[in-house]
């Protein structure tokens, strides 16, 4: 493909990006720009006509804009660089006989070397992604491959066993830099469209790798010493330390590209890049990978990759041992022989060249356009199906000597499924987690060396005590198990990645709770302790700590609220009102209830109450009454901030317990999206007419691109992500929303969602509040019987937002059934604190369900400062959800 952008435009020009990558891995790619407003005019699109994903930015900085041949020729370095890990393990797997003679050590013994050198192969990557998310992809390339030479020079000119051991364990500590790091330079320079096709590639050389080894240093072995097998890979190493001169550097911040590129040598030896290290943390960027494997679908696919790919290393590492001891074949045999795998890997990575394509287009046209990541995983069916079928010919096959060219062949044919399998899982992950390329791609590393780590300490003895049929049979029945974690993820991988989110470095306080680490975690618990503080700073600065001495004492706040009468003035008059008593029984009472977000609490407005009392308020509210206040008449409101005395716990326990009355008494309930800016009037006027004139498809696609972005901008801000306002808009009579002067029906917004789903608008985000609009009025049914347990509106609303833990549970407690309103109380004293609330609710859901419902979702994670009981739950996320089967 040819580069998107003219490349001289240098100056780096930040712009705003309608496709948001995240949201995408989440919700599923579209490429197809029919499927987009306009046929996606403004959004920039390859010469093949695909949308581009991440949208690249004005500036030929941007790795993404480089040329065909630039990303090509890096590609092809990097697979060459990737090769030599493989390669050199290959080339020791043919030296152990020899070795063994010359040191006279049993053959076992010697495979130790290979044993080890497979193990820090796989803990290379990880290492290498950390350092290259902080110091640079091309300095951390090009010490690691410096360090590699090396090692291989000194595996060469090894003169005992334990000098070469050590030799072999520290080159698979640094010879992995290609491997580990491939899914990131991937990720790096081409789009999302792109990706299976280059990932095929970067795999084809490293599922090649461990079988040319073998096949020329048998050769070698054959004619010459063994030492002369790692002197050539000392010499194909040497190629790439010099080849890693024309890489360059492709780190590159999308969201601040602030730092010029400096000259090369600046960047080779990360000099240039060292001008950003104030900007990152070191410890971050080496606990990415801990987080990448907290994520379920990764994990799932690791495990998955290791029982598959363990039993092809323990095929490839063994076989010229059987095949030397059964068959009698020399050195030069093995060399012939070891042309299966390149056979093998020759045809998987040409299958996969049109296969997995295919594939993802059969899914897309099936699926409206969109293409969700586990849709790269169909192919993985029949792959695993063949591995299976060749473990067991291969294992009757020496079990029973059959000719060896039944060997070769289901040994190619294993070649061929793992090739095709390794591309699926590689792309699979990639765009699961796109802002995590390179952890996953050292996890997959990892997965597969340590695989065959194992299969290989195992191999041997666990053939020579079973016979190769029965061994190869096992090993066939647990990859034939393994599918069973694809049909999890077919199922549940979807809900899973949502639930979970992205690889994000604020991840770590998660992790970490010690040292360094500490600091981050406890920051969310300091933030919310802040906000608690703020407010009561705010009274106690007013004199208005108590709101009694307004003139409004509550007498019963279990069936009395303070309503607000907020005077008429003009917008810049001084906000004046008056509180008055009144019982949510009385029918005869019209006031109209205030939904709204708080927003900062520092530098606050004020408003003048009764007898002069001043009570601070937010900006956003102060904002919110200015716009809503008449110039001649005065209007009766409901505004929790300032009717219910927020420095009075138990009032506020009171109060929160009947707040689903009070929403339901109101005549009705204005939503404040907050003040207009430059494009909001257009997106009120807009989906106003959505609601009213029943526009055609044709008339909805012939909207601008400003008006949808407009709306896209509307349906961003904070209001729709707070967990409090869905009990108080499904509980309400009627709903009108504001934003600065404009003034909706708010089913003008259950239209527009309604719009959104039917059409599959890209310029209109995906919302937590989307689900409450698709089925708002089954909602309100629910809402006003009253039947729903608190755990499901717990499991149906994990994605919104609140400031303290314990509104998780308080805000959905209106919504839920009279039995979970009545299990639990809210209580904002320090009498109950989260640990015990969690204990609470977990109780609660295990008597309501009668089984372990909490327990068996599995999908919870909890913060470690509770110090929760294993059976309670932390109720302050997401728990269970319902699943999609993704089969294509």
């Amino acid at each position: 493909m040819s580069s998107p952008l003219p490349l001289n435009k240098s100056p780096v020009k930040l712009r705003k990006i309608e496709i948001h990558e995240e949201t995408e891995a989440l919700e599923g790619y579209v490429i197809d720009p029919s499927r987009y407003l306009d046929n996606a005019a403004g959004l920039k699109t390859s010469a093949d006509g695909f949308v581009l994903i991440p949208q690249p930015l004005d500036t030929d900085d941007d790795p993404l804009n480089w040329s065909s041949r630039r990303k090509w020729l890096i590609v092809a370095i990097i697979a060459y660089i990737a090769a030599l890990a493989d390669y050199t393990g290959g080339t020791a797997i043919i030296t152990v006989i020899p070795q063994s003679h010359e040191w006279h050590l049993t053959q076992a013994a010697v495979q130790r070397a290979v044993v080890g050198n497979l193990f820090t192969i796989g803990a290379c990557g990880l290492f290498v992604i950390a350092l290259a998310g902080f110091f640079g992809r091309l300095p951390v390339t090009f010490f690691f491959q410096s360090v590699m030479v090396g090692t291989c020079v000194w595996s060469a000119a090894a003169t005992s066993f334990n000098s070469y051991l050590a030799a072999r364990i520290i080159n698979g500590f640094f010879c992995s830099v290609g491997q580990g790091g491939a899914l990131m330079w991937v990720k790096d320079l081409f789009f999302f469209h792109e990706h299976p096709r280059v990932i095929n590639y970067i795999e084809f050389s490293i599922i090649l790798s461990p079988y040319l080894g073998p096949l020329i240093t048998s050769f070698i072995v054959s004619g010459t010493t063994w030492r002369w097998g790692f002197w050539v890979c000392t010499i194909l190493a040497g190629i790439g330390w010099f080849l890693v001169f024309f890489l360059d550097e492709t780190l590159f911040d999308r969201t601040s590209p602030t730092v010029p590129r400096g000259t090369y040598f600046s960047r080779l030896l990360g000099v240039q890049q060292a001008k950003t290290w104030r900007q990152k943390s070191l410890l971050r960027t080496f606990s990415r990978p801990l987080i990448a494997i907290t994520k379920l679908p990764v994990l799932t696919i690791l495990i998955y990759y290791f029982l598959n790919f363990a039993w092809v290393i323990g095929v490839n590492t063994t076989v010229a041992i059987w095949l030397t001891n059964l068959y009698g074949f020399s050195a030069r045999d093995l060399g012939y022989f070891y042309f299966f795998g390149v056979v093998g890997v020759l045809l998987g990575w040409l299958a996969g060249h049109f296969l997995h394509d295919a594939v993802s287009s059969f899914y897309m046209r099936r699926h409206v356009g969109r293409l969700d990541p586990e849709a790269r995983l169909i192919i993985t069916y029949p792959a695993t199906i063949i591995l299976c079928l060749s473990l067991i010919v291969l294992g009757f096959s020496f079990q029973h000597q059959w000719h060896y060219m039944v060997i070769a062949v289901f040994a190619a044919t294993q070649c061929f499924g793992v090739m095709i399998v390794t591309t699926a899982i590689n792309a699979y992950l990639l765009d699961c987690y796109p802002e995590g390329s390179g952890e996953v791609s050292a996890w997959i590393t990892a997965s597969r060396n340590w695989a065959g780590f194992m299969a290989t300490y195992i191999q041997i003895e666990w053939v020579t005590q079973l016979g190769p049929a029965k061994v190869l049979g096992i090993q066939a029945a647990t990859t034939f198990a393994s599918l069973s974690l694809i049909v999890f993820l077919q199922v549940y991988g979807k809900r899973m990645r949502q639930w979970q989110g992205p690889v994000r470095s604020r991840d770590f306080s998660n992790i970490f709770r010690n040292g360094a680490g500490s600091d981050l975690y406890h920051q969310t618990v300091r933030d919310e302790r802040a906000v608690l503080l703020v407010f009561q700073v705010m009274a106690l600065y007013t004199g208005a700590l108590d709101l009694n001495k307004a003139g409004a004492t509550l007498v019963n706040p279990h069936c009395e609220v303070r309503l607000l009468v907020l005077s008429a003035g003009d917008f810049s008059d001084d906000l004046h009102g008056e509180l008055v008593k009144a019982s949510i029984d009385d029918t005869d009472i019209q006031y109209t209830a205030f939904s709204y977000t708080w927003g900062d609490p520092s530098n606050p407005g004020f408003i003048i109450l009764n007898d002069g009392h001043r009570l601070p308020i937010t900006r956003n509210l102060e904002a919110a009454l200015r716009h809503v206040r008449l110039r001649t008449d005065s209007i009766r409101l409901w505004v929790d901030a300032i009717c219910i005395n927020q420095a009075d716990p138990d009032e506020k326990n009171f109060q929160v317990g009947i707040m689903r009355s009070i929403y339901i008494s109101a005549c009705q309930t204005w939503v404040w999206l907050g003040s207009s800016d430059s494009d909001s009037d257009n997106a009120m006027d807009t989906v106003q007419r959505m609601q009213y004139q029943d526009l055609s498809h044709d008339e909805l696609r012939g909207l601008s691109k400003e008006v949808w972005d407009s709306i896209g901008n509307l349906m961003r801000r904070s209001w729709w992500t707070r967990v409090w306002v869905i009990q108080e808009v499904l509980s309400s009579k009627q709903v009108y929303a504001w934003c600065g002067r404009k003034k909706v029906n708010f089913e003008c917004f259950v239209k527009l969602e309604q719009i959104r789903r039917d059409f599959a608008f890209r310029h209109m985000p995906t919302q937590p509040f989307a689900n409450i609009l698709s089925n708002w009025w089954l909602n309100q049914q629910i809402v006003i019987k009253g039947v729903a347990p608190l755990f499901e509106w717990m499991a149906d609303t994990h994605k919104f937002d609140s400031t303290l833990r314990r509104d998780r549970i308080y805000a959905l407690l209106g919504l839920s059934s009279e039995d979970s309103r009545g299990a639990i109380v809210p209580d904002y004293s320090n009498r109950t604190s989260d640990t015990l609330l969690s204990t609470q609710a977990t109780a609660h859901f295990l008597m309501q369900q009668k089984r372990l419902l909490p327990l068996q979702s599995g999908f919870y994670k909890k913060a470690d400062d509770l110090n929760l009981p294993s059976w309670v739950s932390d109720w302050s996320t997401s728990q269970a959800g319902y699943v999609t089967l993704v089969f294509g």
